[in-house]
């Protein structure tokens, strides 16, 4: 989803654009790369994103095995995470 204005505050990022990260499933890719709801994606490797359609065809167009560089924002610091994706 794009990002809320609550969550930037709770956050503590500098700006709306990304995608705000609601809910992750148990026993995910996301979950196991350490990724939690709150954050924010900002970049997937060299790729700056702007809206959740970024993130998405980011994700359609790699392959189960893939892995992509996640920067999150959280709690006002950035960090970033290695998801190997899975089939879906």
């Amino acid at each position: 989803a794009d990002v809320p204005k609550e969550a930037i505050e709770d956050t503590q990022i500098d700006t709306p654009a990304g995608t705000y990260i609601r809910e992750i499933e148990i026993d995910s890719p996301a979950m196991a790369a350490g990724i939690q709801s709150g954050d924010v994606v900002t970049r997937v490797g060299h790729t700056e994103i702007k809206t959740y359609n970024e993130f998405l065809g980011i994700i359609q167009s790699s392959k189960p095995g893939d892995v992509l560089t996640v920067t999150l924002a959280r709690q006002g610091h950035e960090m970033s995470v290695d998801v190997t994706l899975g089939s879906w």
